[in-house]
C-alpha cells in the first residue's frame, strides 16, 4: 500500500499519531504486508512534525517513507519481485544498488527507461558517451537551445525556474533531462536552468548522434521518444493534479 502526502502542506501531532496507530493497524489487523508513506519533500527531511513520524514510521517492520511517488513505487515493486523470486533484487534506478557496476547499472536505467533487453541495450548504449561533471557546474541555462540530452547515472541535480518564486525541483539518478528540447530540434529551448548539486556521472548524447541515430537505428530513436512522451504525460497529469487541489503550478 502507499499513502501519498504530497499535497499535504501541514500535519500536527494529533495528525501524526493517527498516522503511526493507522501503519500499525494496518500491518497487524488488516494484514498488508508493506506500506510505503511518501511525504512529498525531495530535500529528505521526512515529515517535518515534532512527534519524530519519519523515525516512528521507519522503526517498524514493512513500513519505508519516501519523499517521492516514484520512489515508493520502486520500493514496493522490488518487495513483489522479491515475493516472485527470492533473493533477487530488481536493478531499480531509484535507489542505490549495492554490488552492481557501473556499466551493469547503465544498462539496466536504459533497459528500464527505453523498454529495452539484452543486445539491444548495449546497442542503445554505444549512442551515449560517459561524462564525469563536478559540483555547481551549469548543465545549461533556461533559453538555450536544446543541443543534448543526458542521462543522470550517478549524483544530484537541481532544475531551476528562473523567476521570482525561483521554483526548483531535484534530479535524482537514474532519469532523462533535457530530451523533449533535442527532439524538438530548433524549436526546442530549455525551460529551465540546471545545474549539478553533486559530483555527477552523466551518459550524454549531443544533438549530432541524435540525428545519426534516427537514420541508422530509427527503432531506438523512436523508443527514446516514446519515454519522453511518457515523462510528459507524467509531467501533465502531476500538474494538473496539482493546479486543482492547491491552486499551485510545480515545474
Amino acid at each position: 500500500m502507499i499513502l501519498d502526502f504530497t499535497l499535504v502542506l501541514g500535519l500536527d501531532t494529533s495528525a501524526a499519531l493517527a498516522i503511526v496507530k493507522l501503519a500499525s493497524s494496518l500491518l497487524s489487523r488488516y494484514g498488508v504486508e508493506s506500506v510505503a508513506f511518501v511525504t512529498g519533500k525531495e530535500d529528505g527531511g521526512g515529515f517535518p512534525t515534532n512527534l519524530g513520524l519519519t523515525e516512528q514510521l521507519s522503526s517498524m517492520s514493512g513500513c519505508c517513507v519516501m519523499d517521492s511517488l516514484d520512489e515508493g513505487l520502486g520500493f514496493l515493486e522490488d518487495v513483489i519481485l522479491a515475493k516472485v523470486k527470492p533473493g533477487w533484487e530488481k536493478e531499480t534506478f531509484f535507489k542505490e544498488i549495492g554490488g552492481v557496476d557501473e556499466g551493469t547499472r547503465v544498462k539496466a536505467i536504459l533497459g528500464e527507461l527505453c523498454k529495452v533487453k539484452g543486445g539491444d541495450r548495449e546497442r542503445l548504449l554505444k549512442f551515449f558517451q560517459r561524462i564525469e561533471v563536478s559540483a555547481g557546474t551549469v548543465m545549461w541555462r533556461q533559453g538555450d537551445l536544446g543541443d543534448r540530452f543526458i542521462l543522470l547515472v550517478k549524483g544530484e541535480m537541481k532544475s531551476c525556474l528562473e523567476e521570482e518564486a525561483g521554483t526548483e525541483e531535484r534530479v535524482k539518478e537514474g532519469h532523462f533531462i533535457g530530451e523533449l528540447a533535442l527532439i524538438m530540434g530548433d524549436e526546442g529551448r530549455r525551460l529551465t536552468t540546471v545545474t549539478s548539486e553533486t559530483a555527477c556521472v552523466v551518459y550524454e548524447m549531443s544533438r549530432r548522434v541524435w540525428e545519426e541515430m534516427k537514420e541508422a537505428e530509427p527503432k531506438f530513436a523512436v523508443l527514446v521518444m516514446t519515454c519522453a512522451c511518457r515523462y510528459l504525460q507524467h509531467r501533465v497529469q502531476h500538474v494538473s493534479n496539482r493546479f486543482v487541489e492547491t491552486k499551485c503550478i510545480p515545474i
